[in-house]
């Protein structure tokens, strides 16, 4: 009976010491102010009021800077991460976030576009404006996609991906704006990028998943429009499923699948396109993307980065940007990001997402010119583009404030390029930049 006592004490006793310990650890060791992995500055120590004291705000502070700080937070996640994978959990599939049921696709687009009286001034954005439509909660990811749920599978994560009806249809409405506005101005093109878990996913698998059908989805949307050239890729992707096309760290499309797009693009427009073997490559290796993060580090993940590779333009590799404080900066359409966090490395494509950017091919000198309407999938696209224009603009429609319109006949530009990855279609903080650029 006395040495049971004695043994339970000795538990208790090394409890607390190694709760001291850790805890005494944790305020000596230094404490990180970013996250690598999630891509976002931590808690810091919140400043002193009585007020806060008061309202308990203050006590609330500490306890978040503290947890949220805490040293090598990253590999704790990680470590946390390994242990679940050890139970099994990902041995068959494992869904992550809320699943949420998508709209019926309708066979038949019913125009919903308003009247565009030809003779208005088209540098002017100020149409009559749809009401705002309701659409279900989607959450805005910092003006990213959204990621509602996820599939991990094997080493790969793959998105789901919901059909909203009234979402989608208003993406048709602000294009096809655009495009009856630039008549007779400039050509429109669309491009919906279809995400990998219909292009890889073994259709197996795929099956069973409660995703929107996202050939069926591009496929009713293009059918809705009428001046806008559609330029389709989900076949042609699924032709080449077996080949690196999408990152499996990461929701994005590999710069490979970027390429059979432009490709694709170039029989619509009817020029000859540059043929792979003609670009020199970087490589980056190390990246994980959002998609880690989303998994909480998941270790099937983690211990199987992808790499990024590049093809540099034969025209030019140089461009210039305007960041959201107004600032011009010189840099690369691929730049070397060896040395860059390993969250960070897909921004190899065009200095990552800028409100506008432009890069001139001093080997054309015919004043050509296209404009790309994009969110971050486009980045990889943009540099297939160079080799065929003087100028090729870019603009990130999430960011920039500037006059479309007025640009684009003050520019003389002959091709505007809208491409969205299709869940950015179907989220209504995207959609809704996206009307404003063009007035719809």
């Amino acid at each position: 009976m006395q040495n049971s006592k004695i043994v339970n004490f000795l538990k208790i006793f090394l409890f607390f010491v190694v709760l001291g310990t850790v805890g005494l650890l944790s305020l000596i060791l230094t404490r990180p102010t970013e996250s690598e992995s999630e891509k976002r500055k931590l808690a810091e120590f919140p400043k002193f009021s009585f007020s806060a004291l008061l309202n308990g705000n203050y006590a609330s502070g500490i306890d978040k800077w503290y947890s949220d700080t805490m040293p090598n937070r990253d590999s704790l996640i990680a470590f946390n991460s390994k242990l679940w994978s050890i139970k099994g959990l990902s041995v068959g599939g494992e869904i992550q976030g809320n699943v949420a049921g998508g709209d019926e696709i309708p066979d038949t687009f019913v125009p919903i576009l308003p009247p565009i009286n030809n003779n208005e001034n088209n540098n002017s954005t100020s149409t009559t404006t749809k009401p705002e439509e309701t659409d279900p909660p989607i959450e805005d990811d910092d003006k990213g996609e959204t990621i509602n749920a996820l599939y991990v599978y094997k080493d790969a994560a793959y998105s789901y991906y919901s059909f909203v009806k009234s979402t989608s249809e208003k993406y048709v409405g602000a294009v096809e704006t655009a495009a009856m506005k630039l008549d007779g101005i400039a050509n429109v093109y669309d491009i919906i990028i279809p995400l990998s878990t219909d292009i890889v996913l073994k259709d197996s698998v795929r099956k069973n998943l409660s995703t929107s059908d996202q050939r069926a989805a591009i496929n009713y949307m293009y059918s809705g429009f009428n001046k806008t050239i559609t330029v389709s890729i989900f076949d042609k992707l699924r032709e080449h499923r077996d080949e690196y096309l999408y990152f499996r760290t990461d929701h994005h499309w590999t710069a490979l699948a970027a390429y059979y797009t432009y490709t694709q693009w170039a029989d619509v427009k009817g020029i000859t396109a540059n043929e792979l073997s003609s670009y020199k490559t970087k490589t980056f290796d190390g990246f994980l993307g959002t998609l880690y993060t989303k998994t909480n580090n998941s270790s099937a993940l983690g211990d199987n980065p992808d790499e990024v590779i590049a093809y540099i333009p034969n025209g030019t590799n140089n461009m210039v940007f305007t960041d959201v404080k107004g600032n011009q900066l010189s840099w690369n359409v691929i730049t070397d990001v060896t040395s860059w966090v390993s969250g960070s490395k897909y921004n190899t494509f065009i200095g990552g997402d800028n409100p506008f950017s432009v890069i001139e091919n001093p080997t054309i000198t015919d004043g050509s010119s296209c404009v790309v309407v994009k969110e971050s999938f486009g980045n990889a696209f943009v540099p297939f583009l160079v080799d065929h224009y003087q100028y090729a603009y870019v603009i990130d429609y999430r960011y920039y404030k500037g006059n479309f319109y007025n640009f684009i006949e003050e520019n003389n530009v002959s091709d505007v390029i809208f491409i969205n990855n299709i869940s950015a279609t179907s989220t209504g903080a995207r959609v809704n930049e996206l009307s404003k650029l063009v007035g719809y």
